[in-house]
């Protein structure tokens, strides 16, 4: 069992996430306790679900697209359903749709966390901070969730992390997935 699993739908099987990746290659120490799992868009909901819910990870962080972004509600909304079953991971959404969704989307009510923009470094932040204690403070708040002001908007029962972006950008720091990742696929 990983502590860390990172998912999102894929359009099809011939198109991986490369964000999974760099998520994962720049997660550090944390990275042995990562695993990838991709599905594709026109895959059966219990295909989706069952593997993640086998997993048992205490983080689940999920990328939102645009063309995933109400399968990927489909997929929370039937998870939720089984966590009440069994403990309930961590989930953190990111990717290019959250970034720019209004405060107020459906999608929003299934994430503990929020990462808007370039995630690398605060996701694993994030996740160093959830596994090493869950009440410790990290950039915005606690790991748990939380009510917060968010954005000058109302109560939110979750929390948004953005990263401050460096005055200059450099990408010496970041790991570089393809030179150490390789692309197999089981299907």
């Amino acid at each position: 069992m990983k502590d860390i699993v990172l998912t999102t739908i894929n359009a099809k099987w011939t198109h991986p996430s490369l964000a999974l990746r760099l998520l994962k290659a720049n997660l550090g120490s944390l990275e042995p306790q990562c695993e990838i799992i991709e599905f594709a868009l026109r895959q059966p909901l219990c295909e989706k679900t069952e593997p993640l819910l086998a997993m048992r990870p205490r983080i689940l962080g999920i990328s939102i697209s645009i063309w995933n972004h109400l399968a990927t509600i489909e997929l929370l909304e039937a998870l939720e359903k089984e966590w009440v079953h069994s403990e309930k991971p961590i989930v953190i959404l990111g990717g290019p749709e959250i970034s720019f969704l209004p405060d107020d989307a459906k999608i929003f009510e299934y994430a503990d966390y929020i990462i808007r923009g370039e995630g690398e470094t605060v996701f694993s932040a994030l996740c160093e901070s959830i596994l090493q204690n869950e009440n410790k403070m990290i950039g915005c708040g606690r790991a748990k969730p939380c009510r917060r002001h968010m954005a000058g908007s109302p109560m939110q029962p979750r929390q948004s992390v953005r990263p401050t972006p460096p005055a200059i950008r450099s990408r010496q720091g970041f790991a570089r997935p393809h030179q150490r990742i390789n692309f197999q696929y089981d299907r």
